[in-house]
C-alpha cells in the first residue's frame, strides 16, 4: 500500500507505520496542523519539521503566539488536526516540550499514538431539532452531559463544553440517549474526531465530535437509526 491509498479511505489506527506514513506527507507539503488549547480559546498552528524515521518522535516548528505556545507546553497529550485535499486528519501526541535540533528552537512530541481520517460521507444522516439529550460514557470512566445533534446509519454527532477533551479512538460506553415520547436507548460509541469552535445559545465555546456505533446491528441502535435516518430518506423521497 502506497501513501496516496491512505489518503483515499477511512481510517482510525494505532500502527506506527500508518501513522507515520500519513505524517510523512503532512510534512513533505509543509501543510499546517493545529491544536485547540487553552479550552478552546487559542489555536497553536505550526508545522511538522521533522518526523522520526525510527517513529519515536515528531518536531514541530516553534510558533509565534506565544501564549499558545505556552498553553500547548503546559499539557500531557496534545490533538492536532490537518486538511489534505478535503480531507481531515486528527492524531494525538505525548510530553510536548521545547528543545533545540540541528541549532533551531522546536516543540518535539512523542511519536502520535492514535490517528484518525475521514472526508465527508455522501451517507443519509438526520439533523436533529431539538437535538436529543444524552449522558455519554454513563458506564465508563467519565460520564458527562451531552446533545445528540444528527445521526446517520453508522453513527452520530455529539455536542459538548469545550473543556471536555475527546481523542480519536476514545470509546463511550453505555452512553444514554433520551428520545421524547419514546424511551431512553442505551449505545455504545467509539470518538472518530473532534472539532471546537462552535457556540451555544449563551455563547459559549462547545466541542463535536463525530462517533461511530461500536454495534451497528445492536437493537437500539437500529431503532435509533429507523425512527431518524429510515424515515429522513423517506420524507426526502417524497419530496422528489
Amino acid at each position: 500500500m502506497t501513501a496516496a491509498d491512505d489518503l483515499s479511505r477511512d481510517v482510525l489506527t494505532r500502527s506506527a507505520t500508518e501513522i507515520g506514513r500519513v505524517l510523512d506527507i503532512l510534512a513533505a507539503r509543509r501543510e499546517p496542523i493545529l491544536s485547540h488549547v487553552a479550552r478552546g480559546e487559542l489555536q497553536f498552528v505550526s508545522r511538522l519539521r521533522k518526523v522520526d524515521p525510527a517513529r519515536e518522535y515528531i518536531e514541530l516548528e516553534m510558533s509565534s503566539d506565544t501564549e499558545a505556545t505556552a498553553a500547548l507546553l503546559s499539557r500531557l497529550r496534545a490533538i492536532f488536526h490537518a486538511t489534505i485535499a478535503g480531507r481531515y486528519f486528527e492524531f494525538a501526541a505525548p510530553n510536548p516540550r521545547k528543545t533545540m535540533s540541528d541549532g533551531v528552537a522546536v516543540i518535539r512530541l512523542g511519536f502520535p499514538d492514535v490517528l484518525v481520517s475521514h472526508s465527508r460521507r455522501g451517507s443519509t444522516r438526520a439533523r436533529l431539532s431539538p437535538t436529543l439529550r444524552c449522558v455519554a460514557d454513563s458506564t465508563g470512566d467519565m460520564p458527562f452531559d451531552a446533545e445528540v445533534i444528527d445521526i446517520g446509519s453508522g453513527g452520530l454527532a455529539l455536542f459538548y463544553p469545550a473543556d471536555i477533551s475527546l481523542e480519536p479512538g476514545t470509546p463511550l460506553q453505555g452512553c444514554q440517549v433520551e428520545v421524547p415520547g419514546k424511551r431512553t436507548y442505551t449505545i455504545d460509541l467509539e470518538v472518530r474526531y473532534s472539532q471546537h469552535a462552535m457556540l451555544n445559545d449563551d455563547g459559549k465555546r462547545m466541542q463535536r465530535s463525530g462517533c461511530r456505533f461500536v454495534q451497528a446491528t445492536a437493537p437500539d441502535v437500529q431503532e435509533l437509526v429507523s425512527l431518524y435516518v429510515q424515515k429522513n430518506a423517506e420524507k426526502k423521497a417524497e419530496k422528489e
